[in-house]
């Protein structure tokens, strides 16, 4: 990318010089040259941003990874949480029947 941008400054900055060449003053190709740095530091500016946007996306990506696994493990607990609730609703409808079996029957003799 920066090597694009470089050559991009650059030959603007040639093609310049050789319209102009032999009606240029000194103080054009000073101009266009000042002009070409311009550029030239603009595009290493907007290089840096870029691999700064880069870096901050990596970041953020590897954030909203960690955060899925987390919901993921979650969703998973939650899980085993409601086979374990009515696993216990079973047992506990299972026992008071038991109890409710041995208790002996009103109305009946002994």
């Amino acid at each position: 990318m920066r090597r694009l941008m470089n050559g991009i400054a650059f030959a603007g900055a040639a093609c310049a010089l050789i319209a102009v060449s032999g009606c240029a003053s000194i103080e054009d190709v000073e101009h266009a040259q000042a002009t070409a740095d311009r550029a030239q530091a603009t595009a290493d500016r907007a290089l840096t941003s870029a691999s700064q946007a880069q870096q901050a996306a990596n970041s953020a990506q590897s954030a909203a990874d960690r955060a899925q696994q987390a919901a993921v493990t979650a969703q998973s607990a939650a899980e085993r949480a409601v086979t374990a609730s009515n696993q216990s609703r079973t047992d506990i409808t299972a026992l008071n029947q038991q109890f409710e079996n041995m208790q002996p029957r009103r109305g009946m003799r002994d």
